[in-house]
């Protein structure tokens, strides 16, 4: 049955309630003003025509509600019945709740001006919410904590729509049913979908709030509309402390608000009471040290606040540097692995001998390089190294030497970028036998999301040889790949070539079983 304004609802005591007024619309469904039949007190209506996946899904928000009900506290809106579509069974789900003739908190919250709050005003509004969230997050984690939830009701702050982020979600179908919120009030670990919900993502989220009030401002600059853009924001950007936006703000009051919004959920505070008691303590915070305590509070903010951007910033770069090497693993195990694992399945397709059959395996996996081995028999086989080729900012930058291939990994203090014809070398590698004999390989930057793959058959420059001349086919280690590259005239020079498959897996062939 579709409701609207004449309709009729009840509770579970046959009082009857007239639908008489539309308040609004959000991700649960329509919000009505109500009149409770028997005596004219005014309610508010949420009604809901949901559409579960299925019937676990049904279950799962029916004991959400159910919990909710448990909620109580001056600062959160009462829920004084739910219908979960079961008991009449003409009506949809919907919510009868405590009215708040105040509206959202969205009406009082200022526009971007140098008009803000006090500090005993703000004091008294952060200590609302925070009791109202210490009654929610005694009985369930929130989710979705954002101004349009937090109703005015008799001038008081009071929570509301506790236990509806699952369904708010699947309505709107922009996050999976566990309910993760509002992308520009989520905190960092709520867009992990496999992080179990906790108060710590309530306190990220109402630390946003509290530095709404406190500045006029949201605290992060956003710089595009996408759920991609909204995370980074959340995962790298760092907030301007809120006492340089209002300069009036209680240093005491802004670092409150800089540790609830904490990147990392250690960091912030473990639970309500602990904000609430530093917030009584800021209203008795009046003795002759008062002064020389905010200043060091407001220098320890200014301190924290530089600390916070070099942690977003380092951050940020180990994100994209991570990014980065998924990219080029990615491409190498499409365009270098599966035409080699289809050359060993035609191998021991075709192979009758009673040693060992031909295998492809990962043998090192780590932060600046990895390999791969083929082995043939008990004697021949084939390893291919690759290594990153990520800038590194510190002066002592350590590279693979890949001089010998039976060695533990050593490392040099050789910082040179690798360039190809003005293009940066993503990717850097050799493939070597059971002989130490072999070639070298490189991607690089295409322009494109995907860079071109090159192979380096190298030879020995015959006019400069002295003692040092190599048994062809030989690889470089990646300390000789500048002089390569750049065609620096040298002891070895190199034919570099775009990787043909066909002529790759030849080259792989003749190596494997060379004797």
């Amino acid at each position: 049955m579709f409701l609207n304004i004449g309709s009729v609802v009840f509770d579970d005591k046959g009082n009857e309630y007239i639908l008489e007024d539309k308040l609004g619309q959000g991700g649960f469904g329509y919000v009505y003003k109500a009149k409770r039949k028997e005596d004219n007190c005014i309610f508010a209506i949420k009604v809901s025509l949901p559409s579960f996946n299925s019937e676990d899904e049904k279950i799962s928000f029916q004991n959400e509600i159910t919990t909710a009900l448990k909620v109580q506290g001056e600062n959160v809106i009462k829920y004084e019945y739910v219908h979960n579509g079961d008991e009449f069974e003409n009506l949809p789900p919907y919510i009868i709740m405590e009215y708040a003739e105040g509206g959202t908190l969205n009406s009082i919250l200022k526009d971007e001006m140098d008009d803000y709050y006090d500090n005993d005003t703000l004091t008294t509004y952060f200590l609302q919410l925070a009791n109202g969230m210490k009654s929610v997050n005694n009985i369930l984690v929130h989710r979705d904590i954002k101004p349009d939830n937090i109703l005015i009701c008799n001038g008081t702050f009071k929570i509301t729509d506790f236990g509806l982020a699952k369904i708010a979600s699947e309505r709107t179908r922009t996050m999976t049913f566990k309910g993760s919120g509002t992308p520009p009030y989520m905190s960092p670990e709520a867009w992990d979908y496999s992080k179990k919900n906790t108060i710590q993502m309530d306190i990220y989220s109402m630390g946003i709030i509290f530095y709404k009030l406190a500045t006029n401002t949201y605290p992060y600059q956003i710089e595009g509309n996408t759920l991609e853009d909204l995370k980074n924001m959340h995962l790298y950007s760092t907030a301007t402390s809120p006492e340089r936006v209002n300069r009036s703000l209680s240093p005491a009051l802004a670092s409150l608000i800089n540790k609830m919004m904490e990147k990392s959920a250690k960091k912030r505070f473990n639970n309500w009471d602990e904000i609430v008691e530093l917030l009584n303590n800021q209203n008795s915070c009046t003795t002759s040290h008062t002064s020389v305590v905010m200043k060091a509070i407001t220098a320890r903010n200014l301190e924290n606040e530089a600390k916070k951007k070099e942690d977003s910033i380092r951050l940020q770069k180990k994100q994209e540097e991570e990014n980065f090497k998924k990219k080029i693993l990615s491409q190498f195990e499409n365009d270098i692995i599966s035409p080699l694992e289809e050359f060993i399945e035609d191998f021991n397709e075709q192979y009758a001998g009673d040693s060992i059959h031909g295998y492809f395996s990962n043998k090192y996996n780590n932060e600046k390089w990895f390999s791969y081995e083929i082995r043939i028999d008990e004697k021949r086989f084939i390893i291919i190294e690759m290594m990153y080729c990520i800038d590194d900012e510190k002066e002592d930058t350590s590279r693979y030497n890949y001089d010998y291939w039976y060695e533990e990994p050593q490392y040099r203090n050789k910082d040179t970028k690798l360039f190809y014809k003005g293009k940066a070398v993503w990717a850097f590698g050799i493939i070597k036998n059971h002989n130490d004999l072999g070639f070298n390989i490189i991607l690089v930057d295409s322009g494109e999301i995907f860079g071109d793959w090159y192979v380096l058959n190298n030879k020995n420059n015959f006019s400069l040889m002295t003692e040092e001349r190599k048994t062809e086919p030989f690889y470089l280690p990646y300390e000789r790949m500048g002089e390569i590259l750049l065609n620096v005239t040298g002891l070895y020079r190199s034919e570099i070539k775009e990787l043909n498959e066909d002529q790759f897996l030849s080259q792989i062939e003749n190596l494997a079983f060379e004797a």
